[in-house]
């Protein structure tokens, strides 16, 4: 069920965390659930920076998997729950319109699935969308032709992929993994 508040979720995170490092203490688990809203892309990205921060991981390190997974979240609710592409022959306007009303609409009750894993040296986010659609990343148009520069949208998987160490994605599941590595010696 997505979580209603900040603090509901801060709670959930600390008693996953507690849980899952008495199972193993090279490996730390964390799972929660997002409400399909945008501005939930950007609290899972700042809660998991949280995360990495208190394992010591670098700013830079930090700012370039929060935008990863950022873009992942977004790629998820927009993608996944809303079930919005670019119709051929739309505005960006009338796109950004749609994709406003269907975060307006009040039947939304989906919601994103995000299990974070931490071992001494990686991080790894799995971030799927509920219901789990089925998509094929290889028809994902390539956001760096001229058509795909001139899009509001269409970057997201692209991003995601440069600005993590590895990507996977999952067609039958609709998921995402973005893993990042920790870098030797810090």
């Amino acid at each position: 069920m997505p979580h209603e508040s900040a603090d509901h979720f801060e709670n959930d995170i600390s008693s996953a965390e507690a849980e899952a490092s008495n199972k193993n203490e090279n490996q730390h688990v964390l799972r929660w659930s997002l409400e399909s809203k945008l501005s939930s892309a950007n609290e899972a990205a700042e809660k998991i920076v949280g995360e990495l921060t208190k394992r010591g991981w670098t700013e830079d390190e930090r700012g370039h998997f929060e935008n990863a997974v950022d873009e992942a979240v977004q790629n998820a609710i927009i993608h996944g729950n809303w079930g919005l592409e670019h119709i051929k022959g739309e505005t960006n306007e009338e796109y950004l319109e749609r994709e406003r009303l269907a975060e307006a609409d009040s039947n939304n009750k989906k919601s994103v699935d995000i299990t974070l894993r931490f071992e001494p040296d990686l991080v790894e986010v799995t971030i799927q969308a509920t219901p789990r659609p089925f998509f094929n990343p290889e028809e994902v148009p390539d956001p760096t032709t001229e058509e795909g520069l001139e899009k509001a949208s269409g970057r997201g998987m692209f991003l995601s992929t440069m600005l993590s160490d590895y990507s996977k994605f999952d067609p039958k599941n609709g998921g995402t993994v973005l893993g990042k590595f920790k870098k030797a010696g810090d």
